[in-house]
């Protein structure tokens, strides 16, 4: 998910059908933050992944949170 930039477009099937998403932003946040699952208005896709594993600690440092809106036909 880190690889992607704003604008990319991301494709999810759903009930075997394309839906094109457009990128908006990628950013990296505390593991602990939950303020990017919280609703919003129309169709969001929000994507998160774990990064930076500290061994010592065993746990990850960041996670990486893509979030993309449903993309012009």
């Amino acid at each position: 998910l880190d690889q992607l930039k704003v604008g990319d477009r991301l494709l999810v099937y759903v009930y075997g059908q394309a839906v094109a998403y457009e990128v908006q932003s990628v950013r990296r946040i505390d593991p602990q933050d939950a303020s990017v699952l919280e609703h919003s208005n129309g169709s969001p896709l929000t994507l998160l992944t774990c990064t930076s594993y500290d061994e010592e600690a065993g746990e990850y440092r960041y996670r990486v949170v893509v979030q993309a809106v449903l993309a012009e036909r």
